[in-house]
């Protein structure tokens, strides 16, 4: 009997941390602690496990179907949380210079009568590869769910002050494609054609604009013929034949 009891001290210490590694094991599997209470309450394993979502949210996704088999890490489904949404922009860097984080800005979205407000969370510090734009991320609440992942909206930017203060009163601002306005630095640049295959490349300032469209003011009048869907190739050439902000040159043949 001594031995007995021996051998049952000796093995009770290894049985209690086996069992404690195990319920470890089962918390990071995602058993709750309720389920743990209930299993030991029991003492049998039950043959179904209810899985319990760590948040609310709507499914999204569903990536299994009843009586398939799963491996462990595999996802079972996708939910979002819809409460809040997030608009995706692309702005130009005249428009991206005029944003920062937390600011408030009005979101249109396609088929509301009304602008509904949302803040700024992220803005990219890049360019995206191989364009002019620049993405940024506004937060907007949606407490009644009304609002859709996948829904077209549109970021409305008041127009700034200093853009109308450094307008001389006898200029008349022009409105241009975005695609036609170059940024180097602070600087914004158009292309203007002077002649058969000849091109110019002529400083001005930039005003509101829109997703399509932004006013510019300087060097240009109406009229002038200015260089659109080819005017980030000519801002290249320009770079590799005169350096980036050389800005007197005559004219340049394409």
């Amino acid at each position: 009997m001594l031995a007995l009891a021996q051998d049952l001290q000796v093995a009770e210490p290894t049985y209690r941390h086996f069992a404690e590694a195990t319920a470890q094991k089962l918390r990071l599997l995602g058993v709750s602690a309720g389920q743990l209470r209930q299993l030991v309450r029991s003492g049998k394993a039950s043959p179904l496990v209810t899985y319990y979502s760590p948040a609310t949210g709507t499914v999204q996704t569903l990536d299994v179907v009843q009586g398939q088999y799963v491996a462990e890490g595999s996802p079972l489904l996708t939910f979002s949380d819809l409460r809040t949404v997030w608009v995706e922009a692309q702005l130009y860097p005249v428009d991206a210079g005029r944003l920062r984080l937390g600011q408030s800005v009005a979101v249109q979205v396609v088929g509301r009568a009304r602008p509904l407000r949302g803040n700024v969370v992220f803005l990219s510090p890049e360019l995206s590869g191989g364009s002019q734009i620049t993405l940024a991320r506004i937060q907007v609440p949606n407490p009644n769910g009304t609002l859709q992942p996948g829904a077209q909206a549109n970021v409305l930017l008041d127009a700034p002050a200093s853009a109308t203060k450094s307008t001389p009163p006898t200029e008349t601002a022009l409105r241009v494609p975005q695609e036609a306005v170059m940024h180097d630095g602070a600087a914004s640049y158009v292309w203007k054609q002077t002649g058969e295959r000849q091109f110019r490349r002529v400083r001005v300032r930039t005003g509101a604009g829109t997703a399509a469209t932004v006013a510019v003011t300087g060097e240009v009048r109406p009229g002038d013929q200015l260089v659109v869907s080819g005017a980030y190739l000519l801002q290249s050439e320009f770079t590799l034949r005169q350096g980036a902000g050389d800005d007197h040159m005559s004219g340049m043949a394409m």
